[in-house]
């Protein structure tokens, strides 16, 4: 039941696309910066460094740079990725 409805009444993938995970802990995955901002969709790069310039320029710089660094062990060992 979500809102006193049966799920049935409602859209899967609808619905996973609204869901949102909150923790008190910072959770990075060993992939690249890019891939821990994207999450899985498909969000070209630039609109990522565009929005990151729109919000802050010292942001938008370090983007640029370090978006594909990969980030190990919960981000305590980023290395660069040349490939």
């Amino acid at each position: 039941m979500i809102n006193n409805r049966d799920k049935k009444f409602y859209d899967e993938e609808k619905m996973r696309e609204k869901i949102l995970l909150v923790t008190n802990e910072d959770i990075l995955f060993n992939d690249s910066i890019y891939n821990n901002i994207a999450l899985g969709k498909n969000i070209d790069m630039t609109a990522i460094l565009d929005k990151a310039k729109e919000i802050n320029g010292d942001l938008f710089m370090l983007l640029r740079r370090w978006i594909g660094f990969i980030i190990n062990e919960n981000g305590k060992k980023p290395f660069y990725r040349t490939t």
